[in-house]
């Protein structure tokens, strides 16, 4: 049973959890995560049967929308975002706000109208005789079409209501919200006697953190199944609790969609030949190399069929990484100038702790200094507790107790796995963010460490 806690009480801990990213989500404008915008029209193509993304007449991939969700969601963006003189005004977006969904948007041609002073796109027509319009959602072409689904249900049904696009929005965002607090519960009720350190909790109540929670995109989603998988592994490598198949199946189907909608976290893989050994389960070592191929194979497919023009290159993605491949000094250079630069380092820990909205959000610097101070408590912590839980760093010193073999195999792990990752997420910017030739790797947010640095702090 993936619920193992009374019902009353999983029932309290989810309503609570919920509550907190609600909480938060009501003081969020619309459309103010990174590309959110490219997210929720992602979501309303699923739920409209646009699985794939196209490309029309060389503008970058994307699929075709409601003209009118495509007007609410860029009005709702400059109504914060961007240069003040440029945003739109409280009428305005008051005006925005009130919109409703296209009464029967045609599935044919895309509109050929012109930007114009009312939407992006100069979808002024009537929403009776709209037409769908092309929207590029290109950031959004190399992730797998399933995690979009809580999305795509929140907007279709608030549709069937005759919600306005607002309040169907908030409604996707609600049941995103659902599905985040049910995996984070779903993980503690799987951790078996196992507790997680500390510090990992704290990288998960930083303001970067919950706020991504709280936002409907999908880094909320990826860190719960991230969090279930960690705790399910552990559970079965450090207790010696056996995993049912419907626990290994969960297991399976959370591996994909991270591996498919996060490339760095597909080391986490190699979790699944750890568990062969310890369960004594073959079965789960060809499981690995299934996911391995069907997350590769995904991969491939979305580098190959996903136009992005957001960063001009002379070369594709797949040709950045072949040239990389074939020149490892090349790569060691480019990734030595990145990390020694103060000024990326700098960034990638306050965007890591909390830099908000489209990254013009930042904490105030004393803010910074607490949670930092914080986080460094909460490491070296549990070096003055007299008895570590088998999740404490593995540098530090083994109690007789301890169940050495597996735990320490855990923890080096973990810390394998963790240090691949952070590698991965460079190699893949460098391939698919950055001018080539480089001379450092661009688009890197301290957001994308959470997964590795929960891995760090259970090794």
């Amino acid at each position: 049973m993936l619920l193992r806690a009374p019902l009353a009480k999983s029932i309290l801990l989810w309503l609570m959890l919920c509550a907190l990213f609600n909480s938060i989500a009501t003081r969020m404008p619309p459309m103010q995560s990174p590309d959110e915008t490219q997210h929720i029209g992602r979501a309303w193509m699923i739920a409209h049967g646009q699985w794939l993304l196209n490309e029309t007449d060389g503008k970058m991939s994307g699929g075709r929308v409601d003209p009118q969700l495509y007007r609410w969601a860029w009005g709702m963006l400059r109504g914060w975002a961007g240069p003040e003189a440029q945003r739109t005004s409280l009428a305005e977006r008051d005006e925005i706000s009130k919109l409703r969904w296209s009464a029967a948007p045609s599935t044919g041609a895309l509109s050929a109208a012109k930007p114009g002073p009312q939407t992006p796109e100069g979808s002024a027509q009537s929403p009776a005789a709209a037409e769908l319009v092309f929207a590029p959602v290109a950031g959004t072409g190399y992730y797998l079409p399933l995690i979009y689904l809580p999305h795509a249900i929140g907007l279709r049904l608030g549709e069937a209501l005759d919600w306005t696009i607002e309040e169907s929005y908030k409604l996707a965002r609600f049941v995103v919200h659902m599905l985040c607090a049910a995996l984070l519960l779903a993980a503690w009720q799987q951790m078996g006697a196992w507790r997680p350190p500390a510090m990992a909790l704290g990288f998960l109540a930083l303001p970067m953190s919950l706020f991504q929670f709280a936002a409907p995109t999908i880094d909320g989603l990826t860190t719960g199944l991230a969090v279930l998988v960690i705790s399910m592994v552990a559970r079965a490598m450090v207790c010696g609790l056996p995993l049912s198949r419907v626990q290994i199946g969960a297991l399976c189907a959370s591996l994909l969609l991270l591996g498919t909608t996060r490339l760095h976290l597909v080391p986490m893989l190699a979790f699944l030949p750890l568990l062969a050994i310890r369960l004594r389960q073959a079965s789960l070592a060809w499981w690995a190399l299934v996911l391995l191929l069907c997350c590769g194979g995904w991969t491939i497919y979305a580098a190959m069929n996903t136009l992005d023009l957001r960063i001009e290159r002379s070369l594709s993605a797949l040709n950045i990484a072949m040239h990389y491949l074939s020149s490892p000094l090349a790569l060691l250079g480019v990734l030595a100038r990145t990390l020694s630069s103060s000024e990326l380092l700098q960034f990638y820990l306050t965007s890591f702790i909390g830099v908000l909205g489209w990254l013009d959000t930042p904490l105030l610097p004393w803010q910074y200094a607490i949670l930092g101070a914080g986080l460094l408590l909460l490491l070296v912590l549990p070096f003055f507790t007299q008895k570590r839980p088998a999740s404490m760093p593995f540098f530090a010193p083994t109690p007789a107790a301890t169940p050495q073999a597996d735990a320490r195999l855990w923890r080096w792990t973990c810390g394998v796995v963790a240090m691949l990752s952070i590698v991965v997420i460079f190699c893949a910017l460098l391939a698919t963010w950055t001018v080539h030739p480089a001379v450092v790797i661009e688009g890197v947010q301290g957001r994308y460490f959470l997964v590795p640095a929960i891995l760090l702090a259970c090794a």
